[in-house]
């Protein structure tokens, strides 16, 4: 992807406001960002000299369309301000068909190059949608963690019935003595009822 095209439809837009040049980028709203020192197609020398930077072109366009793209001549304060921010200035036989270019004042130029140099940059993630999907991601962990602990509650309420290893016979068959006597018990009772009650009769 060439940066100069996404810099110049931005320019031809009105969007240059949102172009930002940061300490090691340059920032194009919240759509791309590219490294400060990308090549562009744009050639110095009328096309047979080096690649112009990205940060060379930009800082150019930001400065001497100040007064609007359409209006702005600012090409003295431009070259004061690329004296103090020591940025490498676009030679005096480009900047009007660099801005030219960049306006849309013309579709073509000399200047661009048929190949242009690969170019890495980063897709801007809109900051609404990161938000969003923050929000998303911190609703999905708040859940986890309320599923995680209502497994916990669950694993140790049944931790005595479900706990591995656990020998339970011992307590069995304490229960079918009990349940064995009272039955016994209750035999005997039953019997000497109708032992009382077979007495009685005669």
């Amino acid at each position: 992807m060439d940066p100069l095209a996404i810099l110049k439809e931005f320019c031809v837009n009105g969007q240059l406001d949102q172009v930002e040049i940061q300490e090691d980028r340059i920032k194009f709203g919240d759509k791309y960002s590219f490294p400060k020192q990308s090549p562009t197609a744009f050639k110095a020398k009328d096309g047979t000299g080096d690649f112009y930077s990205l940060e060379s072109v930009t800082f150019f366009i930001k400065n001497i369309t100040a007064g609007g793209a359409a209006t702005g001549q600012n090409m003295g304060a431009y070259v004061a301000a690329a004296v103090r921010s020591r940025a490498q200035q676009i030679i005096l036989q480009d900047r009007q068909p660099l801005r030219d270019y960049l306006t849309g004042k013309v579709a073509h130029t000399v200047h661009i190059a048929d190949v242009v140099p690969t170019v890495t940059f980063t897709a801007v993630e809109p900051a609404a949608k990161k938000q969003k999907l923050d929000e998303s991601a911190q609703g999905e962990a708040a859940a986890l963690r309320q599923l995680l602990e209502q497994e916990k509650q669950l694993r140790d309420r049944n931790s005595l019935l479900c706990a591995p290893g656990a020998n339970f016979k011992p307590v069995l068959d304490m229960l079918d003595k009990v349940l064995a006597h009272r039955k016994a018990a209750e035999m005997a009772a039953a019997n000497a009822a109708a032992g009382a009650k077979a007495a009685a009769g005669k």
